[in-house]
């Protein structure tokens, strides 16, 4: 199984969709619907097609998670989904994680955790995930996340290169 947590660029637009995901007459439907997600998806559909299951975990409330979630996932591949109003500890606390595993079947040693910050890699460390997997384009603190994860790419298109989940 595999955990996503991703935020993508541009993340202002992204932290301003969550702090007013109950309005929506704000306009932000129509700008995010101008941004191109189309990586995030073939990230997605890439981990879908190797029998990937996948969750995100992630500190927005549940109203603007699940509206985003039709951007990022319009096919509904992302079969769990923890917010940080739902029924779980927030992250860097590895409650969310061992729910997924608890769902699904799957051993930590099973489990691969994608994230851009520190609290999402400390967040793998702590679920005691099989795989920790940082991406450059949330923190950028390049080198706290290197040494906090098993391996460190620029963005999701690198993401998909990795030998271990797609080799």
């Amino acid at each position: 199984g595999v955990v996503i947590k991703y935020r993508m660029r541009p993340i202002k637009a992204f932290k301003a969709f969550a702090s007013i995901g109950a309005n929506p007459d704000c306009g932000l439907e129509e700008k995010l619907a101008s941004y191109d997600f189309s990586k995030t998806i073939e990230a997605i559909e890439e981990c879908h097609k190797k029998g990937y299951i996948l969750g995100v975990v992630t500190h927005d409330k549940t109203n603007s998670a699940s509206r985003f979630m039709k951007w990022i996932d319009p096919n509904g591949r992302i079969s769990f989904i923890a917010s940080g109003d739902g029924e779980f500890e927030k992250k860097p606390h590895p409650e969310a994680a061992h729910k997924f595993m608890d769902l699904f079947g799957l051993a930590a040693n099973e489990l691969c955790i994608v994230g851009d910050s520190i609290t999402d890699m400390i967040f793998a460390s702590n679920a005691k995930a099989g795989r920790k997997v940082a991406l450059l384009s949330g923190s950028g603190d390049e080198k706290r996340l290197k040494k906090l994860s098993d391996v460190l790419y620029k963005d999701i298109t690198e993401f998909l290169s990795d030998p271990v989940l797609f080799g």
